[in-house]
């Protein structure tokens, strides 16, 4: 799989991006707060913007490089853009729209994407998911060796959310090219991968595994602003008609949540803020919270008046934000076992869990783009 390596820095009045990374995994979520200049990042990226100084490279292949003046133009970059509004001509069918930009491996992208019912229809006639799986195949038809993707479930509920989700999970198993998905919903981006790359205020301040991303003291600060969820994967065993919640294992415990869509053995993904988590060092009784955890401290985390801890429940990680007194008359550190008490109703349910294979798969391979040679306007 080719990696996606930059070096790069850009100014518009007031505001200074500056990134340095290489994303070489299936996919990768790009997470920062609105204003954080994800858009912008991806915009540089692809060759829609140029950047004031930096080096871009795809697997091996010169994009830009400031010091040489080369660059290539955003249509020789094979680099496909997938925005927010899935920006189809109104006139042209999906058959039409599809092919505009390629042929290439046309006949894969309409079953990956599942057009074929589709493809005589004008935009007008699309739901918002359908639009966004044709925008995808667009994207696809043009032959890129990576792909970048801004919030392509926004505006989209649950159903058509999860079904943007599973399409991604199949176009990252069958082209094996790094994808890149630009994101303020940490949960749904971990229903595909467990690879972070954070942004604040222009500055790439962490990338790497979710669980060491998100233990950083800048996901920390930044917890708030982003709703950073507890991500955690259990598996659906029953729904209850009468009470119309769900419940699903999590290790040796079985978690209580609102009624969602499922199957026996579906792998579900379901998030819950760090302070609707609450910690005791003996089992309760008499709570209304229905859900009890048994975990044990890995860290904590200072912030202010407050204090993050980082749990591990079932091998999985967890956090609770707590007051600083809470955590010396609890006398938590490294090691200490707790109860987790969440309440149902702070679940919140992110889709089936399909993390991305890391292993290629032969079907499709991208032409490599000739050298940059061309400078930048």
């Amino acid at each position: 799989m080719d990696a996606l390596s930059f070096d790069l820095a850009w100014t518009h009045g007031a505001f200074r991006l500056e990134a340095r990374a290489t994303f070489d995994a299936p996919v990768t979520a790009l997470l920062g707060p609105s204003g954080a200049g994800k858009t912008t990042l991806m915009r540089l990226l692809c060759g829609l913007q140029t950047p004031e100084r930096g080096r871009i490279t795809l697997g091996g292949t010169l994009l830009y490089d400031s010091q040489t003046r080369a660059a290539l133009p955003a249509h020789r970059r094979r680099i496909g853009m997938v925005f927010q509004e899935p920006r189809l001509w109104p006139h042209l069918t999906v058959r039409r729209t599809i092919t505009y930009g390629g042929r290439h491996h046309l006949d894969a992208a309409i079953a990956l994407c599942e057009l074929e019912p589709l493809l005589e229809r004008r935009p007008h006639a699309l739901s918002g998911g359908e639009r966004q799986r044709v925008a995808i195949a667009r994207a696809l038809t043009a032959a890129p060796r990576a792909l970048l993707l801004d919030e392509p479930w926004t505006g989209l509920d649950e159903a058509r959310r999860d079904g943007v989700i599973e399409l991604l999970t199949r176009v990252g198993a069958a082209m094996a090219i790094p994808m890149v998905v630009a994101t303020h919903d940490l949960g749904t981006a971990l229903c595909m991968t467990d690879r972070v790359a954070l942004l604040d205020a222009g500055r790439l301040v962490a990338h790497g595994a979710a669980h060491e991303v998100l233990r950083s003291p800048d996901a920390a600060r930044l917890g708030r602003r982003l709703g950073l969820e507890s991500v955690l994967t259990a598996a659906f065993e029953h729904r209850d008609p009468a009470t119309h919640t769900v419940r699903a294992r999590l290790g040796d415990a079985l978690l209580t949540l609102p009624a969602t869509e499922g199957a026996p053995g579906d792998l579900l993904r379901v998030g819950v803020r760090p302070e609707d988590v609450l910690l005791a060092l003996h089992p309760l009784e008499g709570l209304s919270a229905r859900n009890r955890l048994a975990a044990r401290v890995v860290e904590l985390t200072e912030l202010g008046s407050q204090v993050l801890v980082h749990l591990e429940v079932a091998g999985q990680p967890l956090r609770a934000e707590i007051t600083r007194d809470a955590a010396e008359e609890l006398a938590l550190g490294p090691g200490t076992p707790v109860h987790a008490w969440i309440k149902a109703t702070a679940l919140r349910r992110h889709g089936r869990a399909s993390v991305l294979s890391p292993e290629p798969s032969p079907l499709y391979k991208a032409p490599t783009p000739s050298p940059a040679t061309e400078t930048p306007r």
